[in-house]
């Protein structure tokens, strides 16, 4: 952290481990579990123990399940979405990223995934490849996209 925090400082650029006053200006909106089955509400949502790393911003964290999921996460791995993200209204640079998809009604759920481009070319929708290995949802119309920031593994 040293080597880090004196890089910054000759680099210019400010330095911020997000523990100290400026954590408490993050907000965890929700807190689920990532399992076989997919996304669960976790038990005790918005609970006071989820570190919180970065600092400012609208958080929702999702923690991976003990039975495992597909996409290289280990069980007890916390992933971070930004729901604030300046890409978040962009769907077009999305393409690639990890991103919890926040859906219109009538499914109103959130899904997690790998965003693709649209199979039918609109710039406002996107395909979402599954984490499990399980069928790509094909042209969606995303009511929110929140990509991942910060995967904070299990020790």
């Amino acid at each position: 952290m040293d080597r880090w925090q004196a890089i910054c400082h000759v680099l210019g650029i400010p330095f911020h481990t997000g523990f100290g006053a400026g954590a408490s200006d993050s907000q965890i909106l929700c807190h689920q579990i990532l399992g076989a089955n997919g996304l669960e509400d976790g038990e005790g949502q918005n609970r006071p123990d989820l570190p919180v790393y970065l600092t400012g911003g609208r958080w929702h964290v999702i923690e991976i399940g003990e039975d495992g999921c597909a996409g290289g996460w280990q069980p007890g791995d916390r992933l971070f979405f930004e729901e604030a993200d300046p890409l978040a209204q962009m769907p077009e640079r999305l393409i690639g990223l990890w991103c919890l998809v926040e859906m219109p009604a009538p499914e109103s759920r959130q899904l997690l995934g790998r965003c693709r481009r649209s199979d039918d070319g609109n710039s406002a929708h996107i395909n979402l490849e599954d984490p499990a290995g399980g069928p790509t949802r094909t042209n969606l119309k995303p009511l929110k996209t929140s990509p991942l920031r910060l995967v904070v593994p299990k020790v």
